[in-house]
């Protein structure tokens, strides 16, 4: 067993819990909490609050350790997030005490020989935790700590109160103290003098000892010794497994009101509105939507994904979802036509969340929700960066306030050129020297320290000629991807129907400001949160929708309009002016790596877009198949068949498998798997994970060999979706991508002076995306009239 005890927080509880489980281990929840003096809301100059353990016993506990971790951040912050006996006589079921290592309340008065104090501060936290308060005993090789020890012994024979015996590990090693120290320095800006070759001596023992270290050092306290295990064995937290997410209540009607069957009511108000949406939608069709077949396509697909969305409990997350893209849309807000995979439902398109038609376009419903998966569906929305700010401040404001709404979490790492730079300026190496050591570093954020180290010459020449370079490369490898600061995402809210505070640790964002309020923000991430049955609702700011929102408004201002919605996907106007290489302005297409892919396609239609965008590295993960695919797109290769019966599943992209939906389609036909079992597949391989692969491999060739493959056609479909299921991208969201680009193409061919000045006025910060705009302005043979006096 081993027990996370992190100073005030609880950042890296759930990781920990989760990676000791995986491991064997058992963990044991814990903080080591900063005590006010007095009380938590009051303080003083130069305060210097002591520590108390406190280990959580079961579930009851661990909510409590959370409780107390949110309000010491958001009631008793001031320097550290603190606690007071108040607080913690409320909130100490199901807490172990212990009274902490040297940086204890009782230690340092021991230490100090205030005993008198010692024993009544003892006295209190024995009544605040009957039968569960501990004084510890430590062997960190403080010079004070064996007085310390020697008191706690007298103590607890004299109160009655029970020893254990605890090691305080700050690093793994007895060797990392240096590396320790560094970081140290880095959070507080002191200055270290390193002699060259020489070790700087660690203060104090702060390494995970061993069982027999540990035994070795405590032989004469036996009864300290077993303590330890009983509280381990005490110790366990054990989570329900969570199938239904706590979802914030939307508005569902006045026949909604009443708490008993709140879900129900959901339920209901959920299938009307995709009932109302799709008669909606449908009379907007060619025809009205009259055609029988049309239609029964369409209520059949919509019933289907309505049932698996009640289903996984998801049909208020939907209302929610609903509401704040209709309450953007109705204060003239742009919406994106939607993100990543939420493209592919029929509910979202009928409800207004997204705009693309997934049965026109041939999406499937399983790759945004995947029932057999348990997976629950989320759903990211794209507005314009100028109102990403309201759109959150909506959703806080309507769905609780600061008790029911937080901030999600973002830690800020060491790595690249800022650690390099900051590691040398705790050894006072001269800013020159690192300044040509940073220099070295390329920017590319996928670059690691190590990678960069690994294969760049020039940095290894410059540390073998330099020591005091070699010392900072080292300690900085050892440090990179280390978290350095905590902050709050600003576009990204996690929401519940009960007090967060229950759920999850909580703190404030003081480096954040928003609404005349600092910011509540979640301790845990992405996955964590999740994993805690909470919902993260993202709004991503875009530049892309600035462009055209602003067109738009220029547009309006002239008497015009627009919608966005039946721009033709084959207007002739703007294919010319892509297929003219006319790409200035236009999003992901005025990157010249971008135009030189398009220019040797001849005409650009819409359906390249989709492919462009699949290929891209800065909107998928980077692949080598893009100079394949530009090859046989202009003739000079010949396609790479893959099987006469898959081959027609690859002809959009020239044969290569470019798509996570192409993926799912092979597998479907290929092994006869139903279309979740094949999502499920087509997850496992893009994820890479060779574990996760081996697995599936060879059911899917025995599938594939039953349904009449020959075992060398089989084992080739194999190969090549272990080679391009990895690197695929979610044709949805290439859809979505290409687009918001046809759009503003569209607008570019259609309204040129609107564009051109919206185009400006986007770019006025960015002197050289200016100039840029400048030049094509001259290009279009517009005036430019400056403004009157």
């Amino acid at each position: 067993a081993v027990a996370l005890t992190d100073l005030g927080q609880m950042f890296g509880i759930w990781k920990f819990y989760r990676e000791a489980e995986r491991a064997g281990v058992r963990p044991i929840l814990g903080v080591e909490a900063y005590v006010a003096p007095k009380d938590r809301r009051t303080h003083a100059p130069g305060e210097d609050p002591g520590t108390l353990v406190l280990l959580a016993k079961d579930l009851v506990g661990y909510r409590n350790l959370t409780r107390l971790t949110a309000r010491a951040n958001m009631e008793g912050f001031f320097h550290q997030p603190r606690v007071d006996l108040a607080l913690l006589g409320e909130l100490s079921e199901g807490l172990i005490a212990l009274s902490s290592g040297s940086a204890g309340e009782i230690a340092r008065l021991l230490a100090a020989d205030m005993v008198a104090d010692a024993s009544e501060r003892a006295r209190t936290y024995a009544k605040l935790f009957p039968g569960r308060f501990y004084l510890e005993l430590q062997g960190n090789g403080l010079p004070e700590q064996s007085k310390v020890n020697d008191h706690l012994r007298a103590m607890g024979g004299r109160l009655g109160l029970p020893l254990v015996v605890a090691s305080e590990a700050r690093y793994l090693n007895r060797e990392d103290h240096g590396a320790y120290e560094v970081l140290q320095c880095i959070r507080t800006r002191r200055v270290l003098d390193f002699g060259e070759g020489d070790e700087r001596p660690g203060q104090g023992e702060f390494y995970l000892k061993g069982p027999t270290e540990m035994r070795l050092e405590f032989q004469d306290h036996g009864e300290a010794m077993t303590n330890a295990l009983s509280i381990a064995s005490l110790c366990q937290v054990d989570f329900p497994e969570r199938r239904q997410f706590a979802v914030p209540r939307p508005d569902v009607g006045p026949q909604g009101q009443g708490q008993d069957d709140f879900r129900v009511k959901a339920d209901d108000h959920f299938l009307k509105l995709c009932r109302e949406g799709l008669e909606r939608m449908l009379e907007g069709m060619p025809g009205g939507g009259t055609d029988p077949d049309t239609r029964a396509i369409y209520q059949t697909r919509l019933r289907k994904e309505a049932s698996d969305i009640i289903e996984s409990g998801a049909s208020a997350y939907f209302l929610v979802v609903s509401d704040y893209v209709g309450h953007a849309k109705a204060q003239g807000v742009l919406v994106g036509p939607g993100r990543g995979s939420a493209c592919s439902s029929l509910v979202a398109k009928v409800l207004g969340i997204t705009e693309l038609d997934p049965v026109a376009f041939g999406l499937s419903f399983e790759l945004f929700h995947n029932a057999e998966a348990r997976d629950y569906p989320t759903i990211d929305v794209e507005v314009p960066q100028e109102s990403a700010d309201e759109l959150v401040n909506y959703i806080a404001d309507t769905y609780g306030g600061s008790h029911f709404v937080a901030h999600s979490l973002r830690l800020n790492l060491l790595k690249g050129r800022t650690l390099l730079r900051e590691v040398g300026q705790v050894f006072g190496v001269p800013l020159p020297l690192l300044d040509e050591l940073c220099g070295m570093h390329p920017t590319h954020a996928r670059i690691s320290l190590k990678m960069a180290v690994d294969e760049i010459s020039l940095i290894k020449t410059f540390a073998e000629s330099i020591p005091v370079i070699r010392k900072i490369i080292d300690f900085a490898l050892f440090l990179e991807n280390l978290p350095r600061t905590a902050s709050s995402h600003p576009y990204s809210v996690v929401a519940s129907p009960r007090l967060l505070r229950d759920s999850v640790p909580l703190f404030l964002d003081y480096n954040s400001w928003s609404k005349r309020r600092y910011r509540t923000t979640v301790q845990y991430g992405a996955d964590a949160v999740e994993e805690n049955g909470l919902l993260r609702f993202d709004v991503f700011p875009r530049k892309p929708l600035s462009l055209l929102s602003g067109i738009l408004r220029l547009i309006a201002r002239g008497g015009g309009q627009v919608d966005l919605s039946k721009v033709p996907l084959d207007d002739p106007q703007t294919l010319s002016l892509l297929s003219g290489g006319n790409f200035a302005g236009i999003p992901y297409l005025e990157n010249p790596w971008v135009g030189n892919l398009l220019r040797p396609f001849g005409e650009v239609t819409f359906k390249d877009l989709v492919i462009l965008c699949g290929l891209h590295p800065p909107l998928s993960r980077a692949s080598g198949l893009t100079e394949e695919y530009l090859l046989v797109r202009q003739g000079k290769r010949e396609r790479s068949l893959l099987h006469p019966e898959l081959d027609p599943l690859l002809s959009e992209s020239c044969g290569l498998i470019l798509f996570r939906e192409q993926v799912v389609a092979i597998i479907e036909s290929c092994a006869r798997a139903r279309t979740p079992e094949a999502e499920i597949m087509a997850r496992s391989l893009a994820s890479g994970r060779e574990g996760e692969i081996s697995v599936i491999q060879p059911g899917f060739l025995a599938r594939a060999m039953g349904n009449g493959y020959a075992a060398k056609d089989a084992a080739n479909v194999w190969l090549r979706l272990c080679a391009e299921a990895p690197v695929s991208a979610l044709r949805s969201h290439a859809l979505s991508l290409a687009l918001v680009t046809w759009r503003v193409a569209y607008l570019k061919a259609h309204y040129p002076v609107e564009f051109m000045d919206a185009f400006m006025r986007s770019e006025e910060v960015n002197r050289e995306k200016q100039e840029t705009a400048l030049r094509e302005w001259r290009s279009t043979h517009l005036r430019l009239v400056p403004p009157k006096a």
